[in-house]
């Protein structure tokens, strides 16, 4: 089912119930000399026990493509959402080998990979999509990544900084991206 129709795979698995006595907020930055963050999210997408979200511009992180396949053979009922950048992945500049990646994640059971765009421009950018930017990780909805960096590999070259979240806001994240993910600005690959 498409995004927002009954029986969607992001019904249920993103809609977050925050207590009206919010839990303890838990934040870890992580500045552009500290790329640790990397080996503990693939970590926690390995050892997530029922869904894990990633949002990205562009997807070709080969060790985070591994721990997701492996995460969704690990056991029943489990599911991931990949949400990638439309433009992007319809471009020239989205290589093979990216696309490649994609179509295999979505052959696996519990995966669900979507287009997203960003919102369309006034004037004579009208008729423009703008990109979808935003990078984050899930991982049960009880942690979340985000931050500059996508997840691929040329971004771990770069100088990124990232946010590791519990509590409250791992709900707040998720509810913004149910939103989004409702939104006629998804589909599915």
């Amino acid at each position: 089912a498409e995004p927002g129709t009954v029986g969607s795979p992001i019904d249920g698995l993103l809609s977050v119930k925050v207590p009206g006595r919010r839990p303890n907020l838990s934040v870890c930055v992580y500045g552009p000399e500290d790329q640790s963050w990397r080996a503990l999210a693939i970590q926690h997408v390995r050892t997530a026990l029922q869904f894990v979200a990633v949002v990205t511009y562009m997807y070709d992180h080969e060790e985070l493509d591994k721990a997701i396949k492996h995460f969704l053979r690990s056991g029943q009922g489990r599911s991931c959402i990949v949400l990638v950048d439309r433009e992007m992945y319809e471009a020239d500049a989205c290589k093979g080998r990216e696309k490649k990646m994609l179509k295999a994640l979505n052959q696996h059971a519990g995966a669900h990979v979507y287009l997203g765009a960003g919102s369309t421009g006034s004037g004579r950018l009208s008729q423009h999509p703008g990109s979808m930017r935003l990078k984050e990780l899930l991982i049960d909805c009880k942690v979340a990544y985000s931050g500059s960096a996508n997840f691929t590999e040329a971004s771990s070259k770069n100088m990124e900084r990232m946010f590791k979240f519990t509590g409250h806001p791992v709900g707040d994240i998720a509810s913004s991206l149910h939103q989004y993910m409702k939104s006629d600005k998804v589909g599915r690959m």
